[in-house]
């Protein structure tokens, strides 16, 4: 918290959570209450503004690939505070993983406001 310029939680449950030995981070309800305890404490430490956060994994298990349910997700994160997310592509081949990240690119990340 004294150094850090950024944070970059991951989502977590069960299994995973004892194993990455973090709190619990299982949907957007746990992201909000964790982005204001980061401001309470950067507050409490003096800090003029908190570190900035990526969220991994927003299309990890159980998230949704389909373009128009990562543009609302990334809207909602962003309005939350976050600065960027990661994404991730299942692929077989570079050429697989190539192609859902073009389509991404025309399709989800083109229709963001900037």
């Amino acid at each position: 918290m004294e150094y850090g310029d950024g944070w970059y939680p991951f989502f977590t449950a069960g299994l995973s959570t004892a194993v990455t030995r973090t709190g619990e981070l299982a949907g957007e309800a746990d992201v909000a209450a964790a982005m204001a305890e980061l401001a309470r404490l950067s507050e409490a430490r003096g800090r003029p503004r908190p570190p900035e956060v990526f969220l991994g994994g927003i299309s990890g298990p159980g998230g949704s690939r389909e373009p128009a349910a990562l543009r609302e997700a990334i809207e909602r994160y962003r309005a939350l505070g976050v600065a960027g997310v990661t994404v991730s592509f299942p692929a077989r081949s570079r050429r697989d993983w190539r192609a859902q990240a073009e389509r991404f690119a025309t399709e989800v990340l083109a229709d963001l406001a900037p």
